[in-house]
């Protein structure tokens, strides 16, 4: 099991109650910044509130992290609230986060898809080398 598969799995027995419904993929040089965002959100009333992640995917360059609460009440509206700018302050920190290593990189909006790389692992896309990304 690859150490980013590991942190992945060890993430999601810390906090078993996100990742009920999740679908799609956490992107490897994303990882650090979803775990800290899991650990912000926690102390808001994550478990209380039957907090999730519904979808981990990548659009248009940059991290979509979507959550939602199981019961519906004003306070988990609150919550979300609090969390939104959690949640977006991290989507768009990943913009500018290679998806591939973690290293500091931009989207190039002339790749197809558009993704967020770093030199090296520009380079290697434009080479049309495949880029390994998603933790299966």
């Amino acid at each position: 099991m690859t150490d980013h598969k590991q942190r992945f799995e060890a993430l999601k027995a810390r906090y078993p109650y996100m990742f009920v419904e999740c679908v799609g993929h956490m992107q490897k040089g994303w990882l650090p910044v979803f775990e800290e965002l899991c650990h912000q959100v926690d102390p808001l009333g994550g478990e209380e509130a039957q907090l999730h992640w519904v979808q981990l995917e990548e659009k248009r360059g940059h991290a979509s992290w979507i959550v939602k609460f199981r019961n519906k009440t004003r306070a988990n509206t609150l919550r979300l609230l609090q969390m939104s700018d959690l949640i977006l302050a991290a989507e768009a920190s990943t913009a500018k986060i290679c998806i591939v290593c973690g290293e500091p990189g931009d989207v190039d909006v002339g790749l197809v898809p558009n993704l967020a790389l770093c030199q090296h692992h520009h380079e290697q896309h434009a080479r049309g080398e495949p880029l390994h990304f998603k933790i299966l």
